[in-house]
């Protein structure tokens, strides 16, 4: 089954998109992967550029797909709760919906990209809810060395930067992965 739907988001007051694949055999409960998407990118893209359905079917599980916008799947400092709307909204609305089980032991969280920093962040941030994380090609840019030269350099790689990190692009130790996997 191969879901695409629309929902209001407190967390990001707003409409969202989202997508799900979900086997065919039965009616679940399912184990659940949430799916982060990357910078340049949308939450349908896994629909299609992968084979999720034949995944879906042949390891009994269910692909939830938010919409992530360029967030990098954090609280942005100006705008949108992206963090907040991934960890606590969408699995509830996922519970409601798709009778997905809220249990770590068959909860996962993947992405590629901004979608693999999202990933780990989360999982690092909240480990008693995610058994499993998978990243590929995740920035790991964040570090506090970063930030400096970012500030003294007066550029920014990108303005979605200052809406996520703040204006004056200020480290915050959770920004950082290798400082939350220690």
């Amino acid at each position: 089954m191969i879901l695409r739907g629309t929902w209001y988001s407190e967390a990001l007051k707003q409409d969202t998109n989202f997508a799900v694949v979900a086997p065919n055999t039965h009616c679940g409960p399912y184990r659940t992967a949430y799916l982060l998407h990357g910078l340049f990118g949308h939450y349908a893209n896994y629909i299609d550029n992968t084979l999720l359905s034949v995944y879906a079917e042949q390891y009994d599980i269910m692909f939830i797909m938010p919409e992530g916008g360029r967030s990098f799947y954090i609280g942005l400092q100006y705008g949108p709760k992206y963090e907040t709307y991934v960890t606590e909204e969408v699995p509830l609305l996922a519970k409601r919906y798709f009778a997905v089980p809220d249990d770590r032991e068959n909860t996962l969280i993947l992405g590629a990209s901004m979608g693999g920093y999202g990933a780990l962040r989360i999982a690092l941030r909240n480990p008693e809810k995610y058994a499993v994380c998978c990243a590929l090609s995740a920035p790991l840019i964040f570090t506090e060395e970063y930030f400096t030269n970012q500030r003294q350099s007066g550029q920014c790689d990108l303005e979605d930067y200052q809406a996520i990190f703040g204006e004056h692009m200020s480290f915050k130790r959770d920004y950082d992965i290798m400082t939350l996997a220690k």
